[in-house]
């Protein structure tokens, strides 16, 4: 039985480092011969023509071309076959799971556990038969296959929420998966990096260097900016005062939070209401 390891296998020149993200257009002779497969990435298979099965150690799938598979970075046992005078075809669509965790999608409620990864099917409607078609003409530019990831998985959790959050469980890095959902929940909260660190079950250090990964740039950094949009947010848009909402930030005192506002924003917050106040008024003279 033949081993492959995906996306190395379809990249020679990349073998340590494949691409994060690329298109391939598959074609075999379809023989039934059973495959060993070590996906090293996340992959969406499009299948065009021919049928497909995949066994993974939780469970396992048969599709035709009216079908495309969500396959998680995991070892398993693929057969193509052709079923009639075409070649089987697939269009195969891999990502880096640090990619993946990089988006701003929501991973949802987490699904039921499993004993283990699993494939998952999804039958074709017009849009995906659409998307899949789409992708043999997209450039081989990282920037753009990312717009186009972005734009499929927006619609699949409209149109198929469930299979697509157990999906993202399995595909997102466990640890890095935790950093994000923990990261989003408390961006208001104040909480430390340290705290947050402990919260991902991460020492600080790994933390730092995920978070460093993930957002591209220090967590204190990251955290500090984000905190200032929501200041000026609720005081723009709900009117707070600093004093209201200094302490929900993770700032000690009044006056740390506005040496903090001003170095990010160019002035104080007493000002910055001022601003926004007049703009109001002079909108709705």
């Amino acid at each position: 039985m033949n081993t492959f390891t995906l996306p190395d296998d379809f990249s020679p020149g990349h073998r340590q480092q494949p691409p994060r993200i690329a298109v391939e257009d598959y074609f075999s002779t379809g023989s039934g011969q059973s495959l060993k497969i070590h996906l090293r990435y996340p992959l969406f298979s499009f299948l065009r023509e021919g049928r497909k099965s995949v066994f993974y150690p939780a469970g396992h799938t048969h599709i035709i071309n009216d079908h495309f598979l969500m396959l998680p970075a995991h070892r398993c046992i693929m057969t193509e076959k052709q079923t009639g005078p075409q070649r089987y075809h697939s269009i195969l669509f891999y990502f880096s799971p640090q990619l993946l965790a990089s988006l701003d999608i929501s991973r949802g409620r987490p699904p039921a556990p499993s004993h283990g990864a699993l494939p998952l099917a999804i039958a074709y409607d017009d849009y995906l038969r659409r998307f899949a078609e789409s992708l043999l003409h997209a450039p081989a530019d990282e920037a753009f296959l990312t717009i186009k990831l972005e734009e499929l998985l927006h619609y699949l959790q409209r149109r198929f929420p469930e299979q697509l959050t157990a999906f993202l469980h399995q595909a997102l890095p466990p640890g890095e998966n935790l950093l994000r959902e923990t990261v989003k929940k408390n961006v208001s909260t104040g909480l430390s990096v340290e705290e947050l660190a402990f919260l991902c079950h991460m020492s600080p250090a790994t933390f730092r260097r995920h978070f460093k990964r993930l957002y591209g740039m220090p967590p204190r950094e990251w955290l500090k900016r984000e905190r200032m949009k929501l200041a000026a947010r609720a005081m723009a848009s709900e009117g707070k005062s600093p004093s209201q909402i200094y302490g929900e930030l993770g700032f000690a005192t009044p006056s740390a939070f506005g040496r903090a506002f001003r170095r990010h924003f160019g002035q104080t917050p007493g000002q910055y209401r001022r601003q926004m106040s007049d703009a109001e008024h002079n909108l709705s003279d």
